[in-house]
């Protein structure tokens, strides 16, 4: 919980470092009572803290602790945009293109994918005409990823944010991304360019024990 909080409130409130912020302050600072200016949120975070243990040093210490309880709880959030620099991110570049797919983990099997500018890592929600497909697998694909569908035929596929029934056009810019699984094939397709075919990288593939006797023709 506690690296989902600091997300939140680094893209909500930029100009302000979360870092030395105590439990209470970062879950409250996460949820939506303050939209004020950086500049007041230590004294917005003191008045809140002061409001929630108003009973003394007891109550006070009772509050970090609940608070800490919670930001030690494991939450399994999908679609959590990474931060600068994030290690576990792999990038690459669209060809003859400024942009870049951006790949990263997400509670196992999933995995999410978006856009961003290749030198600034801005992300964007639609930086070219394109559609992303994902494409029937072939053995041993379906051997090592039995929890992908079996689909044979492609299948065009949508944002997380069209899943909820949002509009893309409503789409916060930046926002947009793509809920891939382990080991799914995907094709990105343009207007006049080369197809682009990857797969996501399998991090636990299944192991298959087949005790049959195979014949070959």
């Amino acid at each position: 919980m506690r690296e989902v909080c600091l997300s939140v409130v680094r893209k909500k409130h930029r100009d302000f470092d979360p870092i030395n912020l105590n439990d209470f302050e970062l879950l409250t600072l996460a949820g939506p009572g303050y939209n004020g200016p950086a500049s007041e949120i230590p004294d917005w975070l003191q008045m809140q803290f002061a409001r929630a243990a108003p009973g003394g040093a007891q109550d006070r210490a009772y509050i970090l602790q609940q608070a800490t309880r919670r930001c030690n709880e494991r939450l399994d959030v999908i679609g959590m945009k990474p931060q600068p620099g994030d290690p576990n991110s792999r990038v690459r570049r669209i060809t003859n293109t400024e942009y870049s797919m951006r790949l990263w983990p997400a509670p196992a099997p999933h995995w999410c994918l978006d856009f961003v500018h290749t030198d600034t890592l801005e992300p964007k929600n639609q930086p070219f005409d394109f559609e992303l497909w994902a494409v029937p697998l072939a053995s041993p694909g379906l051997d090592t990823a039995p929890w992908l569908p079996l689909n044979t035929i492609s299948v065009r596929l949508r944002t997380m944010e069209y899943g909820f029934g949002i509009k893309d056009e409503d789409v916060e810019e930046g926002e947009a991304k793509f809920a891939l699984m382990d080991g799914q094939t995907c094709v990105l397709k343009r207007p006049g360019e080369r197809d682009i075919r990857f797969t996501v990288p399998n991090r636990s593939p299944a192991q298959i024990v087949d005790d049959a006797e195979v014949v070959t023709f």
